[in-house]
């Protein structure tokens, strides 16, 4: 640590990741947006097939394998 210190100190240090946080990334940026559109994606597609598919079941029905009777 008192190496780094010392280094630092040194006028002539010049850092390359003053300021430079992983989220200011451009692939950060666009990994997030992937993932999100990804996700409205998945909901939106979700949300269409429940619409689209048919319910095996019939309310008017009366159970058949019912052992109650």
């Amino acid at each position: 640590m008192a190496e780094v210190k010392a280094e630092m100190e040194n006028p002539n240090y010049v850092s390359f990741v003053d300021g430079e946080f992983f989220y200011q990334k451009p692939a950060f940026i666009i990994t997030t947006g992937a993932v999100c559109g990804g996700i409205i994606v998945i909901l939106i597609i979700i949300a269409a097939a429940k619409k689209i598919t048919v319910n095996p079941y019939d309310d008017e029905e009366p159970p058949f394998y019912s052992p109650i009777e």
